[in-house]
């Protein structure tokens, strides 16, 4: 009798998760959208709830395009729940895996991002110091526990650093090289070029 019943629930699982593979994003996007007052617009949403795409992707005034997600149900078995995303912002793009472990810890993996500096500004600042150059990250991993800083690895590097309002048309490029110890993580602040900086460590 045990092993009907379990047997029937792993039956179950397995058809619900099915269903939500088969589940078509755009009919789900529309459902919320009259429910519920989402942060966000979509459009031309293709795909499912567990894989697609938008083209379009309105978040206030900031506007991605090529929008993707897939969730990775392989992680679950690892005790995470993860998804990957990608888009692109006018020249820029970004992919990353981002989820969170059964421990509670918040994590972004294989963080893969080439955008102009203006468009990083726009995202995290209301006071524009009208930055310029280009910023790409090849950062391996990211991880918070509660409000703290656990890991950071990879390297963070910005090219052709400068003002916009400033008569020198740039600092030079920079590199910052992250890595976690014993002592908790550290980055490696390096001129890669053109700048006044020198190697730091903090």
């Amino acid at each position: 009798m045990k092993t009907t019943i379990r047997n029937g629930a792993l039956v179950l699982i397995v058809y619900a998760i099915f269903l939500l593979v088969l589940l078509p994003a755009d009919r789900v996007y529309a459902v919320l959208k009259e429910k519920v007052a989402l942060p966000v617009s979509l459009y031309q949403v293709d795909g499912s709830v567990w894989d697609g795409r938008a083209e379009v992707v309105m978040m206030g005034n900031q506007r991605l395009e090529s929008f993707g997600w897939q969730f990775e149900p392989l992680a679950l078995f690892l005790g995470r729940l993860q998804i990957a995303l990608g888009f692109n912002k006018n020249n820029g793009r970004l992919s990353v895996i981002a989820g969170r472990s059964m421990l509670g810890d918040y994590f972004l993996r294989d963080v893969d991002a080439d955008l102009p500096a203006t468009e990083i500004e726009s995202f995290f600042s209301r006071l524009k110091l009208g930055i310029s150059g280009n910023v790409t990250a090849n950062l391996q991993e990211i991880k918070v526990k509660g409000s703290q800083l656990m890991t950071v690895e990879g390297r963070l590097s910005w090219q052709n650093a400068g003002l916009t309002t400033s008569a020198d048309d740039t600092m030079g490029s920079f590199e910052v090289d992250f890595e976690t110890t014993e002592e908790g993580v550290k980055g490696i602040l390096k001129d890669a070029g053109g700048g006044n900086c020198r190697r730091m460590v903090y």
